[in-house]
């Protein structure tokens, strides 16, 4: 497969996500609002006060606490960066923070 494309890569390049990240506050109320708003489950018992993954294996959305240290070495803080993406889903939802900066909706397009 070829490499190269005209101009600056931006986020119209993105063809598929396998893993979606979040950094939030408060995990445990975040994975609620996830599953009342986007329809996603928690997966394989992956929920904590600090970490959870939702949704299966080819479609993740990775929810951590801010300031959580990140394997394998332990020295990188978990930092807020803005956000947004579609998952596909079979119910159509929405879950936005403005505090910090993401947007995640769900539907069949």
């Amino acid at each position: 497969m070829a490499a190269e494309a005209d101009g600056e890569f931006s986020p119209t390049d993105i063809l598929y996500a396998g893993e979606i990240g979040l950094v939030v506050d408060d995990v445990p109320s975040t994975v609620n609002l996830a599953q009342r708003e986007l329809g996603m489950h928690v997966c394989r018992r992956s929920r904590s006060d600090y970490f959870a993954a939702l949704g299966y294996e080819y479609a993740l959305l990775i929810l951590v606490k801010r300031n959580r240290l990140w394997t394998p070495d332990k020295k990188r803080k978990a930092g807020v960066h803005p956000a947004s993406a579609l998952i596909r889903s079979f119910k159509t939802g929405a879950m936005v923070s403005k505090d910090l900066g993401y947007h995640v909706t769900t539907g069949a397009n």
